[in-house]
């Protein structure tokens, strides 16, 4: 059987595990131990439950970008949930799964869904996410392949693309097309100072 409307893999990958689902956005900074990837906010639903080898189910995260490092620890230790799903727009950790999958080759698959199959897949004990799908229960829901960037580079930011200034600069402004695509930018723009308040 499959299911539809199609969902898209913000980050492909395949992974398999338990589901953990809440509908309370949660915090990686401060609310999940990066020492062993339980959830240490006491004010959370999830206080308590570890978070290793799941698949993570939350509509968005919260709290600030420190986030995408403790996201970032738990996947080069090991002890990174397996996949991340969302019901709507993330990116605070949808960064620390890019910077592994780029920077560290540790990719963890990253997916947004619509409400109901959310629901739905709350409702699993366990799912298999595949570079196509999401297996939970007998159900298929096709994932659509990553977002593509249709974004207008100026020359500058096609040379730093290209490598023309650097390793660092080229694998930074890797990252950044990823976000912009993935967050349906079409430009980017350019920043020389910024004022502060």
């Amino acid at each position: 059987m499959t299911a539809g409307p199609r969902s898209v893999a913000i980050l492909a990958g395949e992974a398999e595990g338990p589901v953990v689902s809440t509908t309370e956005p949660l915090s990686f900074w401060g609310g999940v131990s990066p020492e062993d990837g339980r959830v240490i906010d006491v004010h959370h639903p999830l206080h308590g439950a570890c978070l290793t080898g799941t698949i993570l189910l939350m509509p968005s995260s919260r709290g600030s970008c420190s986030g995408s490092g403790v996201l970032l620890d738990l996947i080069l230790s090991g002890r990174a949930p397996a996949a991340l799903v969302f019901s709507g727009p993330e990116d605070v950790l949808t960064l620390g799964a890019l910077v592994a999958a780029m920077m560290f080759d540790k990719p963890i698959p990253v997916v947004r869904v619509s409400a109901d199959i959310f629901q739905a897949l709350s409702r699993c004990d366990s799912a298999r996410i595949t570079a196509s799908a999401i297996e939970a229960s007998g159900v298929t829901t096709p994932l659509a392949t990553p977002p593509t960037s249709a974004l207008d580079l100026t020359a500058a930011d096609r040379a730093m693309l290209a490598g023309d200034t650097g390793a660092g600069a080229q694998q930074a402004m890797r990252i950044i097309c990823a976000m912009a695509a993935q967050q349906g930018a079409t430009r980017l723009t350019d920043v020389t100072q910024v004022a502060s308040p």
